[in-house]
């Protein structure tokens, strides 16, 4: 069984997730799965209280880190022969539009407050999938691991100058974190970058190599978005 669940974007604040989670897990465990791969987010692990501090992230922020950590408790503790917990860092997709991160989720504007010379780690989302398959493949070897999913290392702004390389029309990063306020920056994705460049996401390349595992890095995965971009602002 692969366990994806997501907040309830028409109501982020609602128990969605968590629901989904366990419902999924006790139906698994009633038809006699016998592995699990379980996906979360990197950082899910984090047991500073401060880092789910809702008077300080907002309400949002904490109840979605909180609503990670329930499903994945409900998938440790659900007694399955076999199960893991892949922990995906930033999606290398967010910089393609139409996403969250661009102001009007189809501009060329780049709508964060992050710090952006901050490394943080990437993750191609197919990568995911090459994880799930590994664990998959050798359930024994990955019964009851953890892994921290990252492909890449870099900052906002080297991972917007690797893409501006390829692409037709270059991103454009705000001078300021009011400018990307001003782009519409929506008040909920806001704060959980703030929380992101407070406490970082902890996934490495190295966790995933040290498993034998090949993942995609920011260059690659860059190139192999050249057609793709280029495509696109043909097209329109």
């Amino acid at each position: 069984m692969f366990s994806l669940e997501t907040a309830d974007y028409a109501n982020l604040m609602a128990d969605s997730e968590v629901r989904r989670a366990r419902n999924l897990v006790a139906a698994s465990c009633a038809a006699g799965v016998a592995q699990i791969v379980h996906t979360s987010v990197s950082g899910a692990g984090d047991d500073d209280p401060a880092a789910f501090d809702a008077q300080r992230w907002g309400a949002f922020p904490a109840h979605y880190w909180r609503s990670k950590i329930e499903a994945e408790r409900a998938v440790r503790e659900a007694g399955f022969p076999a199960w893991t917990i892949l922990r995906p860092a930033a999606f290398m997709e967010n910089l393609r539009q139409p996403s969250i991160w661009f102001a009007g989720f189809t501009s060329n504007r780049l709508g964060v407050v992050n710090d952006l010379d901050l490394p943080r780690p990437w993750v191609a989302v197919r990568d995911i999938a090459t994880a799930a398959l590994a664990a998959f493949a050798r359930p024994r070897r990955f019964h009851e691991v953890v892994l921290e999913l990252a492909g890449d290392e870099l900052s906002l702004r080297r991972a917007v100058g690797i893409l501006n390389a390829v692409r037709s029309e270059p991103i454009g990063l705000p001078d300021s974190p009011e400018q990307a306020l001003a782009w519409g920056v929506l008040p909920e994705l806001a704060a959980s970058q703030r929380r992101m460049d407070a406490h970082p996401a902890p996934a490495r390349p190295a966790a995933a190599r040290a498993l034998g595992i090949a993942l995609t890095t920011f260059e690659q995965w860059a190139e192999g978005e050249a057609g793709p971009v280029r495509e696109l602002f043909t097209a329109h």
